[in-house]
């Protein structure tokens, strides 16, 4: 379960990596947002 989770993240961050700076920008922003913002990213992305 956790690797699984894990992995999802590495894939995400893989992508973001694919969109250089505008993918860092995002990133930062993720970041930054407060947890359940997180939570709500996380489960956009990860459906």
């Amino acid at each position: 379960m956790l690797g699984g989770h894990v992995n999802g993240h590495g894939k995400a961050l893989q992508a973001l990596a694919h969109l250089g700076q505008h993918g860092l920008a995002l990133w930062r922003e993720f970041e930054r947002a407060c947890q359940s913002h997180k939570q709500l990213l996380i489960e956009k992305f990860f459906q």
